[in-house]
């Protein structure tokens, strides 16, 4: 009973990281204008990429994934 019980939290943990990550690959790949909806035309560019860049998406990849799943 204790191997099925720990075999089941492996899979349970297996499929959590899955899905994190799979959800986080699609926030990333999201277009820019998603992140500020309807302000998006009235910022200038350096205003957009200074908003993104104090977001943390300028980041390597990495670097943000690591930050999600410390939140």
């Amino acid at each position: 009973m204790l191997r099925y019980s720990l075999k089941r939290l492996a899979q349970s943990l297996a499929t959590l990281f899955i899905i994190l990550t799979i959800v986080f690959l699609l926030m990333r790949l999201m277009p820019e204008e998603g992140y500020f909806g309807q302000a998006y035309e009235k910022l200038d560019p350096a205003q957009r990429e200074a908003i993104l860049t104090s977001m943390g998406l300028r980041d390597p990849i990495v670097v943000l994934y690591d930050i999600s799943q410390k939140h």
